[in-house]
């Protein structure tokens, strides 16, 4: 997946508003677009996805692939939104 087709995943899921949603000065892109492409600046540095093993960039292709070990993170992240969920459910 490229960069920019994960970004077009992502604001479709995620639908980020506000300030995130806002077209920068002087810029084509939105501060949403710009987090998404700083994960491949940042990949090998500090808690970058490459770096802490959730997903490998390939820069020949411009992708990402998501590793064994990011698609179990997004298996914990996605048992424990739901425990969380059944504990405190939302009420009107």
């Amino acid at each position: 997946m490229t960069t920019s087709e994960l970004i077009r995943r992502l604001e479709n899921k995620l639908r980020p508003g506000g300030r995130d949603h806002e077209i920068l000065d002087n810029r084509s892109d939105t501060p949403f677009s710009q987090k998404v492409r700083n994960l491949v600046s940042h990949r090998r540095q500090g808690s970058g996805l490459e770096r802490i093993g959730f997903a490998k960039y390939d820069a020949n292709k411009r992708g990402w692939r998501i590793t064994r070990a990011g698609r179990a993170y997004v298996r914990e992240v996605r048992a424990a939104r739901s425990n969380f969920s059944s504990l405190h459910p939302l009420t009107e």
